[in-house]
């Protein structure tokens, strides 16, 4: 970890180390106060431990969603330019019981 060189001179000011940081941006830690400084392009977000810790759950979780979302939607794409697949697969027992159900339309046609 290394100082920050936006660090004041006196000496009240938190001494900021560099934790992490790419190219949005930078995390640092105060460890005498023990606050993160997250800091990202023109935002700067000060923290306490547990809810820089919460935050961190929160994005995890979110890039999660958007990960099963993303797969869902592939699949979905792929079954819709092959949709021959979906009978193939089926099973033609329970085709065959939604069909007596009544659980998805099926018309036949009429041949004049």
């Amino acid at each position: 970890m290394k100082p920050s060189a936006s660090q004041s001179g006196s000496n009240n000011a938190c001494q900021h180390l560099s934790i992490a940081n790419s190219k949005i941006g930078e995390i640092m830690i105060c460890p005498e106060c023990s606050v993160i400084h997250l800091s990202l392009q023109s935002i700067s977000i000060r923290l306490d431990l547990d809810a820089f810790s919460e935050l961190a759950k929160m994005i995890k979780h979110a890039q999660a969603t958007i990960e099963q979302a993303q797969e869902q939607a592939q699949k979905f794409s792929s079954n819709q330019a092959n949709p021959s697949n979906d009978l193939h697969d089926a099973d033609p027992l329970a085709h065959e019981a939604l069909l007596q159900e009544n659980a998805y339309p099926y018309y036949p046609h009429k041949v004049h």
